[in-house]
Formats: structure tokens, sequence, C-alpha cells
């Protein structure tokens, strides 16, 4: 086989491994934000929150 064959096949499968490991990264930060969002939540000192009531 030729490498000009060789590159056309292997052409369409290093595009959905690049798709994959996209997918995967973006995922990953995701996470991240989810965590960090978690946590920033956690940490926070509850009358810091800002008060959905309104005071008289």
């Amino acid at each position: 086989m030729s490498s000009v064959g060789l590159q056309a096949l292997l052409l369409p499968l290093l595009g959905i491994h690049s798709a994959l490991a996209h997918h995967e990264v973006m995922g990953l930060f995701e996470i991240a934000r989810v965590l960090g969002a978690s946590h920033r939540f956690a940490s926070s000192d509850p009358g810091s929150a800002p008060s959905t009531v309104a005071s008289p």
C-alpha cells in the first residue's frame, strides 16, 4: 500500500481521535469548574450569601 493510501485511511481516524480527545478535555474542564464552584460555596461564610428577603 502506498503512503498516500495509508494517509487517506488514517486521516479520518485521526480526526475522530482528535474530536474524542477534545471532548474529554472539555469534560475535565467542566468537572474542574463544578468542583471549584462547589468549593467556593462550601467555604463561603453563611452570613455572606446575598439575602433574597428584603429587610424592613
